[in-house]
């Protein structure tokens, strides 16, 4: 975990289910720590954009029980040959 006063930015390595501090710091013992995930990708804002477009999209068709059930549309798509 690297964590500077300054800043909110820490960082861990996933070993054997949990995260451990990249480097030592001068936490009391027992903080919690919340984490987020980051994600180093290639995606540009305006890709991110369309992305949480769909994502909201998909979250009031799933609240609205909207969706079609993914093995459905595979097994048509199979189907299709």
């Amino acid at each position: 975990m690297y964590v500077r006063r300054d800043t909110t930015c820490a960082s861990t390595t996933g070993e054997e289910g949990r995260g451990v501090p990249d480097e030592p710091t001068d936490l009391p013992e027992g903080t919690v720590v919340p984490l987020t995930i980051g994600i180093d990708d290639d995606v540009d804002e305006s890709e991110r954009a369309l992305l949480h477009q769909a994502l909201s999209r998909s979250i009031a068709q799933a609240n609205a029980e909207s969706l079609i059930d993914a093995g459905e549309v595979i097994g048509k798509l199979l189907a299709r040959g």
